[in-house]
């Protein structure tokens, strides 16, 4: 079972400030985002989108931590099976571009993880 960082999710009132720095400073520029029906903008290193800036309301431009997320060649089924064992909450959809499951699982303190894994059957959900 082997995992791979996928991206940082950052919530933020003011995404062309935030992608700005991200780009002023460390060179990641804005590419290709599936629609997911909300707002938000990717930040691409190369070809990988290390960035995810999820769009929120708020006129004073603000960011917090949305979550971390992993990614893996294990079935998906297999890692909800785990998910669902370990007790803690968790929601899981498909990804709009490919067959992959995105299972979000809530840890203690707020912290969000994302585990995307590739779909054998529809994704589950608690």
């Amino acid at each position: 079972m082997a995992w791979t960082f996928d991206h940082l999710s950052l919530n933020t009132s003011g995404q062309a400030q935030v992608a700005r720095f991200f780009g002023d400073v460390l060179g990641w520029q804005p590419g290709y985002r599936p629609d997911f029906g909300f707002d938000g903008t990717w930040l691409y290193q190369g070809d990988q989108a290390v960035v995810h800036l999820l769009g929120r309301p708020g006129a004073i431009p603000q960011v917090s931590f949305a979550h971390l997320a992993f990614r893996t060649d294990e079935a998906a089924d297999a890692v909800i099976e785990r998910v669902r064992a370990s007790g803690y909450r968790w929601q899981a959809g498909r990804h709009p571009d490919k067959p992959a499951a995105q299972i979000f699982v809530e840890l203690p303190g707020g912290v969000v993880l994302e585990l995307e894994a590739p779909l054998t059957t529809p994704a589950g959900s608690p």
